[in-house]
């Protein structure tokens, strides 16, 4: 048994929330053609709002095709927005006993909660 730091109580929502905004600011300006000062929190709530998928194991599919439809290769591992993606796409169910429980994702629907998260009125993060 080895000892777990743990950076605070939510320090996996934040840090899992802040790189899917980063993703969701990437398809944004790429969708729209704007620079990342004219994305406004609209356009990242429209994101999660415009929801096709019909269960939650459809959602990573989705940002997916959305990223391949925007000319992110997801093949490409040097792309750091792609080599971000791969990681909060895993999909960890059961808590793996090696790691700190608070940083891993339970099934995938935790990609766009984790965004809600750091969109929440109690962070008060300003888009």
């Amino acid at each position: 048994m080895r000892a777990v730091h743990n950076p605070g109580p939510n320090a996996g929502q934040l840090a899992d929330g802040a790189a899917v905004l980063v993703t969701a600011l990437d398809l944004v300006t790429r969708r729209r053609s704007v620079q990342l000062t004219d994305v406004h929190r609209q356009d990242i709530d429209e994101l999660v709002r415009c929801r096709t998928a019909k269960h939650t194991s459809e959602i990573p599919l989705r940002w997916e095709a959305r990223l391949r439809q925007l000319g992110r290769g997801l093949e490409d591992t040097a792309d750091p927005v792609v080599a971000r993606w791969h990681v909060l796409c895993i999909d960890r169910r059961e808590p793996d006993h090696d790691e700190d429980y608070g940083l891993t994702r339970q099934g995938p629907g935790a990609l766009e909660a984790k965004l809600r998260y750091v969109l929440s009125p109690q962070l008060d993060l300003q888009i």
